[in-house]
């Protein structure tokens, strides 16, 4: 099939030629590159179809049940001429449903024949992935609170002094009849258990004046304290 040419020469002028043009009909022929087209629902698909035909034929698109494609928002329909007798078919199914899957036969026919071919469409199961939770262990225990230790409070009532907890209590060994007495205040710790006595001398006064607690108050111990500390001072 083409245009060829025919020259006749005898080295005398003119030359002469003459061109034929050939042209060979045949029944239609499709080729189909993909019989199985997979495709998920909603999705938009493409079926193609290859035919060689001379002279030219007519292209059309059914379903296997006989049902003729027309065009129209669900099926798009195209013709691409690649040479003088080639073509490709197009066809277009938008939003896939599940009548849509099926066969779906590209029909070729002209003076000398008639030839069809199939795309078998079939639904495609995309896999459906569950997003993934990460959870952070997070310790639900209670800290527990450092015990903050206080300030130890002192607390003096009747002779008793408060320490940590416990109490020291005062004794007065007294004197003579003259106002004189040693004074001792014997602290008392309790520690598992056993209670233990520590002497504490008062050391205000000069070591050999011993003063008795329980007779501070008498005015004639202050003057005999006023006299000694005039004493000393001279």
């Amino acid at each position: 099939m083409g245009t060829y040419l025919c020259i006749a020469s005898n080295n005398v002028p003119p030359t002469v030629s003459k061109r034929y043009s050939v042209d060979v009909h045949f029944q239609p022929l499709i080729k189909v590159t993909s019989q199985l087209v997979a495709a998920p629902i909603n999705s938009d698909v493409l079926l193609q179809c290859y035919v060689e035909a001379s002279p030219h034929a007519m292209n059309t698109w059914h379903r296997e049940t006989g049902e003729k494609l027309l065009p129209s928002d669900k099926y798009i329909m195209s013709e691409y001429a690649l040479n003088e007798y080639s073509w490709q078919m197009n066809l277009t199914v938008n939003s896939l449903e599940k009548q849509d899957f099926g066969g779906y036969v590209c029909s070729s026919v002209n003076a000398l024949g008639k030839a069809d071919g199939v795309v078998r469409l079939q639904e495609l199961h995309l896999s459906r992935t569950t997003p993934t939770t990460f959870t952070k262990n997070t310790d639900l225990r209670q800290r527990k609170k450092p015990i903050s230790k206080g300030k130890k409070k002192s607390n003096i009532s009747n002779g008793r002094r408060g320490y940590g907890g416990g109490f020291e209590e005062s004794d007065s060994v007294g004197g003579g009849d003259d106002g004189f007495g040693t004074t001792q205040i014997m602290t008392g710790s309790t520690q598992e258990g056993q209670r233990t006595d520590m002497p504490i001398v008062l050391s205000s006064f000069p070591p050999w004046i011993v003063v008795s607690v329980a007779n501070l108050c008498h005015p004639s111990v202050f003057a005999i304290l006023l006299l000694l500390l005039l004493l000393l001072i001279l």
